[in-house]
């Protein structure tokens, strides 16, 4: 027997009640685990902050590999570090007499660069071994104070063959665990690390926990690892696992995509999240998609953060 149209009415009525009750508790739910407060905080950890302030350390290591082949024969020379470490120093002032900042430079290239008088400065070329590159991290870190901030940069290749490591100037391979035991090694839990790798696989190498993602929603911090890290902390890398960083041609010089992505934020961002951080790399540093930045963190932080 069919219905009236007050009967059929009625059944819709009820119908989108029950509809417009579950949208409402998912939109709640939904409002209750994106909210972002405006402090600094740290999710998951005893409360902790990142100091305000610059730079005060950092380890720079450019490789260009000259003269080094891969095991199966293709020339491992790169060009864009060449560039990305003029621009590196450039952005960080070195050599400036009002500059603070204690720089530890490791290249396998010798730069004739411009001094703050304008005359020429050669900078020889380092020993670029695993065994400089780990013991340069150590001593940086053994030698900051409370409250220091400390960005680590390196500029080279990588593999994920049996671990993601990158390759230092030897040959010889550091894995992201490595690296990672190399920046705790500290006596002061308030300093705080950056971690930048413009190298292909580098993506969570170091195994923090959280990794932030883009979702329809914003900017999401997603649990990666149950490991703690004490020490705020955070990794940005060029690509993905199973993805390349490229260089590209940006105002007369070769630079790494992700190298060049991060001085122009810092040049001009006016916000320090790591959700705004994570957003403008997204955006801007391979608009093509073919290389997505990952950047990961000790802590799901809430709000400005100050880590450079």
């Amino acid at each position: 027997m069919g219905k009236s149209s007050a009967q059929v009415a009625k059944v819709f009525s009820r119908f989108s009640e029950r509809v417009s009750d579950k949208l409402e508790r998912g939109r709640r739910r939904l409002h209750k685990e994106i909210h972002f407060t405006t402090a600094t905080t740290l999710v998951n950890s005893k409360p902790k902050s990142v100091s305000t302030g610059p730079i005060t350390h950092i380890i720079m290591i450019c490789l260009s590999y000259p003269g080094m082949f891969w095991n199966f024969g293709g020339s491992m020379t790169l060009n864009g570090p060449k560039y990305d470490f003029f621009l590196l120093l450039d952005h960080f002032k070195y050599d400036e007499p009002d500059n603070s900042i204690q720089f530890s430079l490791l290249h396998d290239f010798d730069v004739i660069r411009p001094d703050s008088n304008g005359q020429p400065r050669h900078i020889q070329k380092t020993d670029t071994s695993k065994a400089a590159i780990t013991n340069a991290i150590k001593n940086t870190m053994q030698s900051v104070a409370p409250g220091d901030k400390v960005l680590f940069y390196f500029g080279g290749h990588a593999t994920e063959e049996s671990d993601q490591a990158i390759v230092a100037g030897d040959g010889e391979l550091i894995s992201g665990s490595e690296l990672r035991a190399c920046l705790n090694d500290t006596p002061h839990d308030s300093v705080s690390v950056a971690a930048v790798f413009d190298a292909c696989h580098t993506g969570g190498s170091m195994g923090l926990p959280y990794n932030y993602e883009t979702k329809w929603c914003g900017v999401r911090a997603k649990r990666a690892t149950r490991e703690k890290q004490e020490i705020p902390m955070i990794q940005i890398s060029a690509a993905r696992p199973g993805q390349l960083a490229y260089s590209n041609n940006f105002k007369g010089g070769y630079f790494g995509q992700l190298t060049w992505c991060f001085i122009q934020y810092l040049k001009t961002t006016t916000d320090s999240t790591i959700e705004g951080l994570t957003s403008y790399l997204y955006q801007n540093c391979d608009p093509s998609g073919e290389q997505l930045p990952q950047v990961s963190a000790s802590h799901s932080f809430k709000g400005p953060v100050s880590f450079f």
